[in-house]
């Protein structure tokens, strides 16, 4: 954030009417190199674990303070001459720079804005300004996981852009690493798996128990009688018998639960890869 974002959107003022695909390539995959997750993990799944919006918000932002620092500009100045000359032909049906700007001012509600040219107090805009911007990016995020496919259980218990706690309770960043991959599924389990070899999702079955599931995460750490004996070992009965442990498993914030989860994932997976070793 200190040092690279503002590398990133260097002269943002001028290119930054439209999303950047490039510039938040840079940012995600970074975001994914803290997490210790695969290249083609879910972004929006990633920016989530992190509680982090997109580059854009800063980009956006500051195109609206260079369009008022142009108003504020004397008609005879050059930059503000050549403004004015575009927002003519923009009216006129020739699309430039005031054009992609427009569209930028009127898709968040500013409309009124252009039409006067006018903002009245610009910190009160700016300020505004801001706060409409990453509402409607968090409103994009939350749309991404709620149509994403991938993210059938990660939505389960994950509905607020905000960083997730384990990432600082969890030390260890093997354990922090492997709670992150399976809480966004990047893992190995049939229902991510079957994905990459096109097999139907209601045929995506468990190998390790007769019980005839598929093999998604909920099967994973609640049901499947393989892992029995492992989560007896780490887990209260008690807390088990909860109805909605495995939600309450994944939102938790104490340190004790998030590690003992991580340790379960781990190890369970371990159980996983000998048994179906065995079985080839």
């Amino acid at each position: 954030d200190t040092m690279v974002v503002p590398i990133l959107y260097y002269s943002s003022q001028i290119w930054s009417y439209e999303y950047r695909k490039e510039i938040e390539k840079v940012h995600t995959n970074f975001c994914k190199f803290i997490l210790g997750v695969g290249r083609y993990t879910c972004n929006s799944a990633v920016l989530g674990e992190l509680g982090r919006l997109p580059i854009a918000t800063s980009y956006y932002k500051r195109l609206f303070k260079y369009w008022l620092k142009i108003l504020k500009m004397p008609n005879d100045s050059y930059v503000r001459q050549y403004y004015n000359e575009m927002v003519r032909l923009d009216e006129k049906g020739n699309k430039n720079w005031c054009s992609e700007l427009k569209r930028q001012i009127f898709m968040h509600g500013f409309g009124y804005a252009w039409l006067s040219q006018s903002v009245g107090d610009d910190v009160k805009f700016i300020s505004l300004a801001d706060i409409r911007i990453k509402d409607i990016m968090r409103q994009s995020w939350l749309s991404d996981i709620l149509e994403s496919e991938k993210l059938r259980t990660y939505r389960i218990f994950k509905s607020m852009l905000e960083p997730e706690k384990y990432l600082t309770n969890i030390t260890s960043f093997v354990l922090r690493r492997e709670l992150s991959r399976f809480r966004i599924s990047n893992h190995k389990l049939m229902i991510e798996e079957g994905r990459y070899k096109k097999i139907p999702v209601e045929q995506r079955l468990c190998k390790m128990c007769d019980l005839n599931f598929v093999e998604d995460e909920y099967h994973f750490i609640i049901i499947c009688p393989a892992y029995t004996n492992l989560r007896l070992n780490l887990f209260p009965t008690n807390f088990m018998q909860i109805h909605s442990v495995f939600r309450n498993l994944f939102e938790s914030k104490d340190p004790r639960t998030n590690k003992l989860l991580a340790l379960f994932i781990i190890s369970a997976m371990k159980i996983r890869k000998r048994s179906l070793q065995s079985l080839t």
